[in-house]
């Protein structure tokens, strides 16, 4: 079956969490379900999320809350946004710094997005690559 036309949710692992239920359903019932449920004010940034994210090369992952929501776990400190691809010249972070002024719906989020989530045989950015 066409890895595209499906999405299974998301099953976390570790001792501290259950298991959720994994349902197969199409991707536009995904997309329709998902954009049914969220608020008004993030429906359009979803909505380009869910596309980046179905058409990645790879394993993705992407969080959208409203800002008011994000500046309240921010300001609480309740989450840890750890950068794990920094370095002297990224140390904020690659993709961080490389989509910072970027919106969801720009052709060059879409591609930084697909080009982080590619394979490679090591889980590294292929050698000669900025980051």
């Amino acid at each position: 079956k066409d890895s595209k036309a499906s999405l299974l949710s998301l099953s976390l692992d570790g001792p501290s969490w259950p298991s959720l239920p994994v349902e197969q359903v199409p991707l536009a019932s995904l997309t329709e379900r998902a954009l049914c449920e969220a608020r008004e004010e993030i429906r359009s940034t979803l909505k380009h999320v869910i596309e980046t994210a179905m058409t990645a090369r790879g394993a993705c992952a992407f969080a959208v809350a409203p800002k008011a929501a994000y500046l309240r776990v921010m300001n609480a400190r309740k989450a840890d946004f750890h950068v794990t691809d920094s370095c002297e010249e990224w140390d904020r972070g690659y993709m961080t710094m490389r989509t910072r002024h970027t919106f969801v719906h720009e052709q060059a989020f879409v591609e930084a997005a697909h080009e982080c989530s590619e394979r490679t045989p090591d889980g590294r950015w292929p050698r000669g690559h900025q980051a």
